[in-house]
């Protein structure tokens, strides 16, 4: 009864690293192996798109895997079961279909002027929240000049 329990008990123990046992595929570019679950270790290799390796175990962000019977960690990330997609899999209708349904992102100006409250519906937003626009603008138009700045670092630099 007892080997039983400790056999059970090893299999329970030895499923997450069967479960990480699989084919894998690089994802990125190129992708560094390194000798330890780190990027301060020693580099192996470097894999390219789409290279076949077999995962051995997981650590964390890292997965360990077997590639031309050399054994190393990759960043798991860069990995995937499914085979990286090349630009020729896709027709062009669903190229046109993704980039309409693509987030558009709107220009650093607008992002800045929305990051300040300067849109259309300023005076409710103002109101609303309390914007103190106006003290907006008078803080913006301080300007410190060259004098200012070379007498505070010499002022600074006495102490």
């Amino acid at each position: 009864m007892r080997k039983r329990f400790l056999l059970i008990i090893a299999l329970f123990s030895l499923l997450p690293t069967l479960a990480w046992c699989s084919d894998l595929f690089v994802q990125s570019r190129t992708a560094p192996v390194f000798k330890k679950p780190s990027l301060a270790g020693m580099k192996l290799m470097v894999l390219t798109r789409g290279t076949k390796v077999e995962g051995l175990k997981k650590e964390g962000m890292w997965q360990q895997i077997q590639h031309d019977k050399k054994i190393g960690w990759i960043y798991s990330l860069m990995l995937s079961k499914a085979l990286p997609r090349s630009p020729s899999d896709f027709t062009s209708d669903q190229v046109d279909q993704m980039a309409q349904s693509a987030r558009r992102r709107p220009s650093s100006y607008a992002s800045a002027a929305a990051a300040r409250g300067l849109v259309n519906q300023r005076k409710r937003l103002a109101q609303k929240l309390g914007y103190d626009y106006a003290a907006l603008r008078k803080m913006e138009s301080y300007a410190v000049d060259e004098k200012e700045i070379l007498q505070f670092v010499k002022e600074r630099g006495a102490q």
